[in-house]
């Protein structure tokens, strides 16, 4: 019944344009549109119903915060008739991983060049480029993908995240939020949440695309 009444809130908060923000009705953002996109596919995957008119409003929002032809994705559109913005590699995971969760297939090519912009040539820098919220996007969204793009991203994953966990005194156990983006924000404890849950992505999140998705790479040990 919680997880009903939860649903039902979420239904009803939907904005005008398909989104979600920080208040019922608001018009949409990226950020928030991503986390009830993953509330509403866990609801619809434990058996409640989402009807496909909110799921048809999701789209619609995709499509209008969509750059670079569906690879990328913008926060939100500020002004009617311009491009969605800020661009960034959390938002457009997000948009991508929204797009996996609504059909979206494995060989999209907006999902393919996406993904690839994302994880670069040199995925997780976690000294000079350090953002855990967008990493945790990118790892479900490679993760579903599988092939080539989920070995290197998580060739990658495996050896950062563990080298860098704190190992000593009171912290230890957990990730420093020093020089992550939005750790001035969310602290030690938001850091140390987000690099759980891209270790525990293996046990988490089945791969929309079936078992063959998804190389047999060994997991961090549990």
């Amino acid at each position: 019944e919680p997880a009903r009444r939860a649903l039902a809130y979420a239904l009803a908060a939907q904005g005008p344009d398909g989104g979600w923000r920080y208040e019922p009705g608001d018009a949409g953002d990226m950020s928030v549109t991503g986390w009830y996109m993953m509330a509403l596919k866990s609801g619809q995957m434990a058996g409640l119903d989402v009807p496909d008119a909110t799921l048809a409003g999701i789209v619609a929002f995709l499509d209008a915060v969509a750059v670079n032809d569906g690879a990328r994705y913008g926060y939100r559109v500020d002004v009617r008739g311009r491009p969605a913005a800020p661009v960034t590699a959390a938002i457009s995971a997000e948009g991508l991983r929204c797009r996996q969760y609504l059909g979206g297939r494995r060989d999209d090519p907006r999902l393919r060049a996406g993904t690839e912009m994302l994880i670069g040539p040199q995925p997780i820098d976690w000294e000079n480029d350090k953002d855990v919220y967008a990493w945790y996007y990118i790892t479900q969204v490679a993760h579903h993908l599988g092939g080539d793009a989920w070995r290197r991203w998580n060739d990658r994953l495996r050896e950062v995240l563990p080298a860098t966990q704190v190992t000593k005194g009171p912290a230890a156990g957990a990730w420093e939020p020093a020089l992550d983006r939005w750790g001035h924000s969310g602290g030690r404890l938001f850091v140390t949440c987000f690099c759980t849950w891209m270790l525990e992505v293996y046990y988490r999140h089945l791969p929309i695309y079936g078992d063959e998705a998804v190389s047999a790479v060994t997991p961090v040990p549990r």
